[in-house]
């Protein structure tokens, strides 16, 4: 299901200042059918009121929402066809895990619809075969006796054929909501914990209960809201997976809000960056990683952080202080400050380096060996390097040639990229 926002905007007017918060600006998106999309973002950047928005909790002060062709702006929550996961989880505490994943099913009465929708169906096709035997066979109890018992001897065995099939039908849809909940729960890995309570599951586990009672109402499109930002360090590392993987299962259309770059950019098949109400970038998570519209888009994505300089275009040289970056023909005619930002495995360890730079200790994590660095130009009192090794590093200045593509050129007035 494809999700088209088109000029969505979300004003909040406080009743006794009269002032306007303008949370969501003029926002223009499509999120493709059947794909997992990042709403990323800093605290009140505006990401959780477009969920709500396209949720229909809030309604949008201007703007169309469309879940395909269908115009669902002004329709109720439970007509949009959404499953939506909270923060918090929302189970019932007093309800088993089946009764919390059963819920939305028992809520329209699934079971007795989908009987309903068995018995008039095959009281539709029972009505059918009779009309039909009667149309082609009636006149033959008149005229061929014989022939007519034949034909009725027919008939009736395959109203029985008839009658069978709808009394499977029947069972299956006594059993909706049961086998529905299995399927889900199964789908999500805590089928072993249908008969437990919410307070007895880890909060991974509980997620996971919140994700099949949104699934099992067979929405259009998942909206999960900062699912993981309840869980510790190793559960939101086994539950995005866990989030991953269920997506690409099911194909449905997800929206995952978050202000978690490193969740973002690991599940998402594109990210929209968002801040105070406005979109900064859309695309595949590794491509705005490695380019940046504007240096808020590059501040934001990476980790360790982008490292910031003052800097100076002067004679087609880019110059940090009073060392030349690099040289370039895009730089011919300008005379103006900058901000260059340089990623933390844009760094080439050279005697010979162009840029001086001051280390305080050397970290390893892991297969990473990290420079904590500082230099008078840099916005950062401290930045980090990544480094391959560091037998050649000098004692407190070393010197660093700067790969071009993990180098970037920002308007120090608009912040937009020049290079």
């Amino acid at each position: 299901m494809e999700i088209r926002l088109e000029n969505l905007t979300k004003v909040f007017v406080d009743e006794k200042s009269k002032s306007e918060t303008r949370a969501v600006d003029n926002m223009t998106i499509t999120i493709p059918s059947g794909k997992l999309v990042g709403l990323l973002g800093p605290s009140g950047c505006g990401k959780s009121t477009t969920l709500y928005m396209i949720a229909g909790l809030l309604n949008p002060t201007d703007g169309k929402i469309f879940f395909g062709e269908d115009d669902v702006t002004d329709l109720a929550p439970e007509k949009r066809g959404i499953g939506l996961v909270f923060q918090n989880y929302a189970l019932y505490p007093h309800m088993t895990i089946r009764q919390n994943i059963a819920f939305p099913l028992e809520n329209i009465k699934a079971s007795k619809v989908k009987q309903e929708e068995v018995k008039s169906k095959y009281a539709e096709i029972n009505a059918k075969a009779k009309t039909d035997f009667e149309s082609k066979f009636g006149s033959l109890k008149e005229t061929d006796a014989t022939k007519y018992a034949a034909e009725l001897e027919k008939h009736q065995a395959n109203l029985e054929e008839i009658k069978s099939e709808y009394q499977n039908e029947l069972a299956i849809a006594k059993n909706f909501i049961h086998t529905e909940v299995e399927k889900y729960a199964k789908l999500v890995d805590i089928a072993d914990q249908l008969d437990k309570k919410p307070g007895q599951l880890s909060g991974g586990q509980q997620q996971r209960v919140a994700i099949a009672r949104a699934l099992v109402k067979n929405p259009r499109v998942l909206l999960l809201d900062e699912p993981l930002s309840n869980l510790d360090a190793r559960l939101r590392l086994q539950t995005r997976e866990e989030i991953k993987r269920i997506q690409r299962e099911t194909g449905i259309t997800t929206i995952f809000v978050t202000h978690d770059q490193e969740e973002a950019m690991s599940i998402s098949d594109e990210i929209v960056l968002m801040e105070k109400g406005l979109v900064q970038q859309i695309g595949a998570p590794q491509s705005v990683y490695e380019d940046p519209k504007n240096l808020f888009v590059a501040k934001f994505l990476g980790t360790p952080p982008i490292a910031i300089y003052n800097g100076h275009i002067k004679s087609s040289k880019l110059n940090i202080g009073k060392n030349t970056v690099f040289s370039s023909k895009e730089f011919e005619g300008q005379d103006s400050d900058v901000f260059v930002a340089i990623r933390p495995e844009g760094y080439e360890l050279s005697e010979t380096g162009k840029l001086k730079i001051q280390y305080d200790f050397v970290e390893n994590i892991g297969r990473d060996l990290v420079l904590v660095a500082h230099q008078e130009n840099s916005l950062n009192s401290t930045f980090r390097i990544i480094l391959q090794d560091i037998k050649n590093l000098t004692p407190k200045e070393v010197s660093f040639n700067v790969k071009r593509e993990k180098c970037f050129v920002f308007n120090k007035e608009t912040g937009e990229r020049v290079f």
